[in-house]
């Protein structure tokens, strides 16, 4: 039984890259996107470790099993949950959210990574100083420095703050 536990959550932790990579995506625009981070790397371990007691609790051979590379269950859970926690905490933190601080932002510079798979980026000044922001090769495609737009610093349930474009 152990095997099949561990191919499973193999399976889980592969498809976690998945949410994950929804999870990260954008996360230029959190205003205190290290603290998000973090929390969600805690609530990761955290949940891997819940699931792995409640999984040992009916299956104690899970707690000495290891595989042929000497992975534990509690390694891919804490993995696999680590990175699933990212998406989680995101649809949680944004979820019919209204509560918005929106005023006119003037965009100081328009910036592009260099990579392979490029990425856009607004530099905005705010009260904070300079914030660099995410929204799309489109968004850059179609404003220029100087352009005025209209942000709204979101308050999320979890409590974090985010950058979103007001909808007209």
């Amino acid at each position: 039984m152990p095997e099949r536990l561990l191919t499973v959550f193999s399976l889980y932790g592969f498809c976690s890259i998945i949410f994950f990579a929804t999870g990260i995506m954008n996360i230029e625009n959190y205003f205190n996107w290290i603290g998000f981070t973090v929390c969600s790397i805690l609530f990761g371990v955290i949940l891997g470790m819940i699931i792995y007691y409640c999984i040992s609790l009916f299956e104690p051979d899970v707690r000495n099993y290891k595989n042929a590379k000497g992975f534990r269950l509690i390694h891919i859970l804490i993995f696999s949950f680590v990175l699933t926690s990212f998406a989680i905490c995101r649809y949680i933190n944004e979820y019919k959210n209204n509560d918005s601080n929106c005023r006119k932002y003037v965009i100081k510079e328009l910036g592009k990574s260099g990579t392979r798979h490029s990425a856009y980026y607004v530099f905005i000044n705010t009260k904070n100083g300079i914030e660099r922001l995410s929204f799309g090769k489109a968004f850059n495609e179609n404003h220029k420095p100087g352009d005025s737009i209209s942000l709204c610093l979101m308050k999320g349930r979890l409590g974090f703050e985010y950058y979103k474009i007001k909808k007209q």
